[in-house]
């Protein structure tokens, strides 16, 4: 496919995490919302937990953002769900939750990041099947 100048890709920048800054914690569904309030399209990227949550982090260790030592997909779902990022009240958002705010409103760059298993690649197709 060639990519001119007015596809969405070259057309703007692309929120990488989010547009985030000292009032948006990346990673974070605020940030997110941010980014849609501003036109941005928006980089995401995609772990799987040890028990098959899809979450929206940058990052294969959670200590930068969450202060917690440990590989994303080394926790389970309840476990990431209990980490905050970066001190704040804001929460490691799942896929499912992640698209909900979106809702076609901007376009969505994935990155599925690669893991000890490609179970994660099923879980993220039958996700998107769902995504209008």
């Amino acid at each position: 496919m060639k990519l001119n100048n007015s596809h969405w890709l070259l057309s703007r920048p692309i929120a990488h995490r989010g547009l985030w800054n000292d009032n948006f914690v990346e990673n974070s569904l605020p940030a997110y919302q941010n980014a849609i309030d501003n036109g941005f399209p928006i980089e995401i990227d995609l772990h799987r937990s040890l028990d098959g949550e899809i979450f929206v982090f940058h990052d294969d260790d959670l200590a930068r953002l969450t202060g917690v030592e440990g590989k994303i997909f080394e926790k389970t779902a309840k476990e990431i769900k209990s980490l905050s990022l970066n001190g704040s009240k804001e929460k490691i958002p799942t896929l499912s939750e992640t698209l909900k705010l979106v809702k076609g409103k901007v376009p969505l760059l994935i990155e599925i990041k690669l893991q000890p298993t490609n179970k994660i690649v099923f879980d993220v197709v039958k996700i998107l099947r769902e995504y209008k």
